[in-house]
C-alpha cells in the first residue's frame, strides 16, 4: 500500500540510526556479553547445578 509506505518513510525520516558497523560491533558485543552474564548468573544461582558453556 503506497499510503502506508509513505507514512513509514515519513516516520523513519526523523530517526538517525547508527551505521551497521556500530550495530555489529558495539551494540551486539555489549548485548552478547550481557546475555552471557545473565546465563552465568542464572546457572550459578541454580540449586540443581546447571552447566553453562559458550563458544567464542
Amino acid at each position: 500500500n503506497e499510503k502506508t509506505k509513505a507514512l513509514f518513510d515519513f516516520i523513519i525520516s526523523g530517526f538517525n540510526l547508527p551505521k551497521c558497523r556500530i550495530l555489529g560491533e558495539r551494540v551486539l558485543t555489549k548485548v552478547s556479553k550481557n546475555l552471557q552474564n545473565e546465563i552465568l548468573k542464572t546457572a550459578q544461582d541454580d540449586e540443581n547445578g546447571v552447566i553453562a558453556a559458550f563458544d567464542s
